[in-house]
């Protein structure tokens, strides 16, 4: 049962990771063409274009700190912690960025903003999951839970043998 919340908590991570990463790369976008959006994606001022180096900087830090969370912050958890964990993760953020492809700023239930970029959470969801940032944060997740399941497997003499250290959380 233990591990269905890690899993809730990984897509929990997931969701809340694609979609601060869409507003990064909103705000990224926006300090380059010299606009500034507010939270709904709606333009509210042009500004002299910038280098967004906070906000770049930003975007970094957290996909840094989510691949540290559920991949090396989970090294001391149970192989099914640090697998279920992982696993919500991956198809939690994974179902977000397909869905980003489907969205359109002309077809969005809400309209869109003068830029083409989705109003409100749906243009992060939109922008978040095009980042490549996502896309290979995803990856890393992925294989850090294939690593762990391995790493297991092997230490028990191969397949479909996993201790009493793998069930427990």
């Amino acid at each position: 049962m233990r591990s269905l919340y890690w899993a809730i908590a990984g897509a929990a991570l997931g969701t809340a990771y694609v979609l601060l990463a869409g507003l990064l790369n909103i705000k990224i976008i926006g300090s380059r063409d010299g606009a500034v959006f507010d939270l709904n994606n709606e333009l509210v001022s042009i500004t002299e274009p910038r280098i967004p180096g906070l906000a770049m900087f930003a975007a970094a830090l957290l996909s840094g700190l989510v691949f540290y969370v559920i991949v090396v912050g989970f090294a001391k958890r149970a192989v099914l912690a640090r697998v279920s964990a992982a696993t919500g993760f991956v198809v939690v953020a994974l179902t977000l960025v397909v869905w980003s492809f489907t969205i359109t700023s002309d077809a969005a239930p809400y309209a869109a903003s003068s830029v083409g970029i989705a109003l409100g959470w749906e243009g992060w969801l939109q922008e978040g999951g095009a980042s490549p940032a996502v896309h290979l944060v995803i990856v890393l997740a992925l294989g850090g839970a294939l690593r762990a399941l391995w790493s297991a497997r092997s230490k028990e003499g191969g397949p479909g043998q996993m201790s009493e250290r793998v069930h427990q959380d």
